[in-house]
Formats: C-alpha cells, sequence, structure tokens
C-alpha cells in the first residue's frame, strides 16, 4: 500500500524487537482521500463495509445495518460534522488511525512530502488497530457525499470539496511483538474522551459544593468518571441540573427548561460561571443561598405528591386513569421527613412547581447575598391536602389540565406556560 503523505517522519521504539528487526513508529499527516483511495481495497468486504481482511487486529468492529450503512452513534455523527462544518481542523479534533505492519518505507522529498510504503502481509497481526470507525465514516461519506446520480466523481459537489480539506494523522507501527500488539489494541479500542464532570472535579469547580453539603451527601454523589463508593446513587450532573434552577441571571430571564430537558448543558452553564472570577463570585453567593434549601423543597414536593396521589406512585401503575410516574425522580432523603417515603415522581411534574420558587429569591448587591422573600418555603407554597395553597393549585393544574387531558409527562416539563402558570401563583403570593 502506498499512501503520500504532507509530512512524515519515522524513529525507533524502546521495545523488544520482533524477529531482530527493531521496532518504528512513523507519524504521517495524510489527506482524507490520499488515505481513501490507498486503504479501501485492503479493508472492505464484498458489500463495501469496512470489515475487511485487515481491520481483523481492531476489537472494535464498525457496526452496519442490514442495508450496509454504518449505525449512527454520537462519535459517528461528530466526525461527520466536523467534516462538513470545519474540515480544516479535522486532525485536531481526531486522534487519528494507528496501523500495524510489516514494513514502512517513508520516501521523503525535499519539501517534507512523500509516500509511504506500507506493506501488510498476515491480516492476523498487521492492519488498523485503531481509529477504524473513522475511516469508515469518511469512507462511507465519500461514496455518499462525493458521486452525482450516476456515480461519476463529482469533484464540484460539496461534500467532494469538505473532504478535500480533510487530514488526519496517521501512526504506521513495525517490528512489534504479538504481546504488546494485544496490549496495544486493548489500549486503544478502551480509550475514550474524559468526561466533562472529571474535567471540572480535576479544576475543583465543585469544591463549593462539597464545602456546603453534608458529609454524607458528599459521599452519595459521583463527582466524576470512575468515582466509587457504596452510598453513592446521585450523579452531579442530576445535582446541577438542581441547583440551576433557581440562578436569576443564567437563562436570561426565561424559564428554566434546560434544567428539565438536558443534563450536559446546566452543567456547560455551571463551568462557564466557575470560570469567570466575577461570575464565580456571585454563583458562590448563590450556592450558599440554596443549599440546602433547593434541594429539601425537591424532596418536599415528592414526597407531597407521594401523599396526596398514592394511586399514582411507581412501577407505572395504571390506575385512577394515569399510568404512574415509573420514569422520573426519587427523594434525594436530604432531609429526614422523606426517607421512608417509597415511590417515583415524574420529574415533570416536580420541576416546573420547583422552579417557581426562583420567585421568592432575592439578592442584595452591596452584600453580594441572596435571600428568601419568605424565610419558610414549605409554609409559603403549602400542602397538596389543602386546596387552597400554592402547591395544591400548581399540582392539580398540572394534573387535571394536561395530563388527564393527554399530554404526555415528557412534553409537561417542557411546556413554558407550566412554568409560567406556577411562577405567577409563587410570585402573587409572595407580593
Amino acid at each position: 500500500m502506498k499512501v503520500p503523505y504532507i509530512n512524515g517522519r519515522q524513529v525507533p521504539l524502546l521495545l523488544a524487537t520482533k524477529n531482530g528487526k527493531p521496532a518504528k513508529k512513523a507519524t504521517l499527516l495524510v489527506r482524507a482521500l490520499d488515505l481513501i483511495n490507498s486503504i479501501e481495497p485492503l479493508i472492505c468486504d464484498d458489500n463495501g463495509r469496512a470489515c475487511g481482511k485487515y481491520t481483523q487486529v481492531n476489537p472494535r468492529q464498525p457496526c452496519y445495518t442490514e442495508k450496509n450503512r454504518l449505525c449512527r452513534d454520537k462519535a459517528i455523527t461528530g466526525i461527520i460534522d466536523t467534516i462538513q462544518t470545519n474540515p480544516s481542523a479535522f486532525a485536531l479534533r481526531n486522534v487519528g488511525v494507528f496501523i500495524n505492519a510489516e514494513s514502512c518505507f517513508l520516501q521523503n522529498r525535499y519539501d517534507e512530502t512523500g509516500v509511504a510504503e506500507i506493506g501488510l502481509t498476515d491480516n492476523t497481526e498487521h492492519g488498523v488497530q485503531n481509529g477504524l470507525r473513522t475511516i469508515a465514516t469518511m469512507l462511507e461519506f465519500y461514496h455518499t457525499e462525493c458521486f452525482d446520480e450516476n456515480g461519476k466523481l463529482d469533484i464540484n459537489s460539496e461534500g467532494y470539496k469538505c473532504l478535500a480539506q480533510v487530514t488526519l494523522n496517521v501512526s504506521i507501527f513495525t517490528g512489534v511483538p504479538k504481546e504488546e500488539l494485544d496490549a496495544m489494541s486493548e489500549a486503544l479500542n478502551t480509550s475514550v474522551q474524559v468526561k466533562q464532570e472529571s474535567i471540572m472535579n480535576n479544576k475543583c469547580r465543585f469544591d463549593t459544593i462539597k464545602n456546603l453539603l453534608p458529609d454524607y451527601m458528599v459521599n452519595r454523589i459521583y463527582w466524576f468518571e470512575g468515582d466509587t463508593g457504596d452510598d453513592k446513587n446521585i450523579h452531579i450532573k442530576q445535582l446541577i441540573q438542581l441547583l440551576m434552577l433557581w440562578h436569576p441571571t443564567i437563562w436570561g430571564g426565561e424559564h428554566p427548561l434546560h434544567c428539565y430537558t438536558s443534563k450536559t448543558k446546566p452543567l456547560a452553564e455551571y463551568d462557564k460561571q466557575m470560570e469567570n472570577p466575577d461570575t464565580e463570585r456571585l454563583m458562590n453567593a448563590y450556592l450558599k443561598a440554596v443549599i440546602p434549601s433547593l434541594m429539601e423543597m425537591h424532596d418536599y414536593i415528592i414526597a407531597q405528591y407521594l401523599l396526596r396521589y398514592p394511586d399514582y406512585k411507581k412501577n407505572g401503575q395504571k390506575q385512577d386513569g394515569c399510568n404512574g410516574f415509573s420514569k422520573g425522580t426519587t427523594t434525594l432523603n436530604y432531609g429526614k421527613d422523606v426517607e421512608t417515603l417509597d415511590g417515583t415522581v415524574w420529574k415533570s411534574f416536580v420541576f416546573p412547581l420547583l422552579a417557581s420558587l426562583r420567585a421568592t429569591l432575592k439578592y442584595d448587591n452591596k452584600k453580594n447575598e441572596f435571600y428568601f422573600a419568605s424565610k419558610d418555603l414549605k409554609k409559603l407554597i403549602g400542602s397538596m391536602d389543602n386546596e387552597k395553597s400554592p402547591l395544591y393549585k400548581m399540582a392539580n393544574n398540572i394534573i387535571e389540565n394536561y395530563y388527564r387531558e393527554g399530554v404526555i409527562p415528557e412534553f409537561i416539563g417542557r411546556h413554558p406556560s407550566i412554568y409560567q402558570y406556577c411562577y405567577d401563583i409563587v410570585e402573587t403570593k409572595i407580593s
């Protein structure tokens, strides 16, 4: 296989050699179109899938549909998106392709470009060890976006113009012992992108929250990927979803629907606020004010639902004309008054009610302090046993005017008018 490259170099590896041949690594910067044309015959099967002869060394084979199209996931969608929207940055955003070979000779020209002659002879040891899905995605994009309806390559197509700008890093290993190849394949194909919460935890972004929570709550939260402990049952993303519900500025005066619809957006907004010293100061003051009140009210509202509407609770039991709350949220067990309650409530039934209480949160700019217009939030909204209480009116509006009328619970949590109805009730109560 001959692969033209833009830039390339080869260095020895301090590794036990195979058959007396020194182990080496060549690193190339290659145009995607050049790699596709060179490698396609060696890795594709009769159906055009990247599952052919020299892919067997890769433990992670691409997944295809019955129509021989790649099964879409976040990684593949991301590759396609980069090709289409920012092709020149592809080599920076993609780890590249790793190939093990029998031999690799670089024919450098005076301008550092050249051609790599890569020898592949044994498909049990040679082939694409990592980056196979990258190549598979590029191949599919090439054949679906770069040809016209008559099957002729169209160099004027948008797809071809994008792919022509894509470069990627290709690493070729030679002389590597079989045992090292197996270890390399396992390591390369189990590596994943570091989770956002892990990076944030490493930057001490959650330290304020940890300092404000009691120890037993700190021990129950997954703060980073791989965090372990017998008591852990709350993810930091779940907690941030709640904590951001009452923030006065992040959502631009709109209702905090993103706290219901997404786990990543509230986390990203929180991270953004903690990066800037001014907004970090405001965020720390905010957290100091809402912890533990927000968490306590979260549990209180769930407890009220479970006590007032016992026929709706847990396991999706279809009673009293309702399908139950089998997919939803449970109490955090922050306070001791709800620890014995058993049941799950639709998150969409809880968040509009909980979000309405941000109407009670006020800010003293001179002191950089938040405070509540009402010292007792539970007393302010009352209980669901009292039909005149704000809490009953808000819950009854959701159940009678939406849920019983056939609106699916998922949509209830996305409905701005429900949030506004609940907000207006609380605001009227404190005015």
